[in-house]
Order: structure tokens, then sequence, then C-alpha cells
């Protein structure tokens, strides 16, 4: 059965007038990397003969690394996080890697936005390395302006780290930018951090702490809001 998209919170904000920024989550948001970290997880398990628990999934969407890894580390008593962490990533490469392609809609409205002059961004919860080789093999690191991985700020999502440092580096002010997220983990450091958030699949299904949720960013009503953002428009958003 198909899910339905929550009832936008009815929050302040609107996508009247162009935003400063756009700032993207990679993982699930830009780039459909879900099944190859869902593979690098029941991969680790069943090299220990353990089924990976249906749960996983919910308990790790848009995690850090490092935090996976805790997860990960209480089906595995005895091995330490650091080492679950070291393995995790050297699997969810290879997968990554081998399987992963852009989320509908990402190239074109990554053009949309940048042929309006909206500087991007990207911040995230990969590791640096495996972050921009994402970027790159879907064809959006072209159209970005910075990107950063939670390796580079003191906290991971949900804290609002990497979208404060995301903004500092676009010249942005967090109140005047969107974010597009799919995690509850990163919807909450995005808006914790100031900045208008878009919630997609899964997040879009429960709402908060979206101000606003799509389908995905082919969603028609997306399109239709960015063709209303003019170059000359002032950045700031009007009252709902």
């Amino acid at each position: 059965m198909t899910k339905n998209l929550a009832a936008a919170p009815q929050w302040p904000r609107t996508l009247a007038r162009r935003p400063a920024a756009v700032v993207f989550d990679c993982d699930g948001t830009l780039a459909d990397t879900e099944r190859p970290l869902a593979r690098a997880k029941r991969k680790l398990l069943e090299r220990r003969q353990l089924a990976c628990p249906e749960e996983l999934a919910e308990l790790t969407v848009g995690k850090s690394y490092q935090d996976i890894a805790s997860v990960l580390a209480l089906l595995l008593p005895g091995e330490t996080v650091e080492d679950i962490e070291t393995e995790f990533t050297r699997i969810a490469r290879a997968e990554i890697a081998a399987d992963t392609r852009p989320t509908a809609g990402a190239v074109a409205l990554c053009a949309r936005l940048t042929a309006a002059g909206i500087p991007l961004a990207v911040a995230s919860n990969a590791p640096a390395e495996i972050l921009h080789s994402t970027l790159a093999g879907i064809d959006v690191a072209r159209f970005l302006t910075a990107v950063v991985s939670c390796e580079e700020v003191a906290n991971a999502k949900p804290e609002p780290d990497v979208y404060l440092e995301a903004c500092v580096r676009l010249d942005a002010d967090p109140r005047d930018s969107i974010a597009f997220e799919d995690s509850g983990a990163g919807g909450h450091a995005a808006r914790n951090a100031g900045l208008t958030t878009i919630g997609l699949p899964p997040l879009a299904y429960t709402g908060y702490p979206a101000h606003l949720t799509f389908t995905s960013l082919a969603d028609l009503r997306l399109a239709e809001a960015v063709s209303r953002w003019d170059k000359n428009a002032a950045p700031v958003f009007t009252p709902a």
C-alpha cells in the first residue's frame, strides 16, 4: 500500500521567494544509496552468521557511520565501535561505488537552481572520501559550491553543525536558506540550524521536523516553486 505524505505543519515558511542558498543531504536525498548501505550492514552481520534485524534500517537511517557502528555494536558484544566502523566503511565504500545512482530529479533540480543563480551545498553524515566520490559519481559535484562532511565539524547530525558550516561556506544566512532531507536526524539538524526544511520520503511520511514535504526532487509542485525564483528576487521568505 502506498504511504501518504504527512500533512505539512503550519510553520511560518513558504517557497514564495528565492532562497539565499540550498543545502542538500546526500544519502537518500541526492544519491540513491540506501540499498547499498543496507547491503553493507547485512554483509557485516552475515560474516558473523547473524541475521539483519528488520528495525536496523529505521534505527540507522541518516546516521553517521560512527553512529551506525554504535548501533551494530549492540548486536556484536566484544567488538569495538571503532573496529566495526572501519569494517562497515570498507564494505559501504565498495557497495556504493558498485551501485549508486542519482535520485529522481536530483540532477535536473541542481541544474535549475544553478541556472537561477542559487548557490548549492551538500551537508552529509557520510565520510568525506565516500561523500565526494558519490557526488562525482551521480554527476552533481559540478553544481556544488561547498561540500561538508560530518568529519569536518564537531558533531554529526542530528546536531546542526554540518548545516551551519555549509551556510558559512556559502556566505548565506541559514534563515534565508533551504535544506532538503530524507531522515529525521537530518531534518532535526537542518531545522535546528535555522533552515527551512523540506522533507522527502521517508521523512515526508512523518512530517516533523520538516516545514514542507514533497514526494521527491522531481515533484511537480517543487518544480513550480523553483520556476518562480528569479535571479534578482530578494532572498526573503514570506509568512504562510
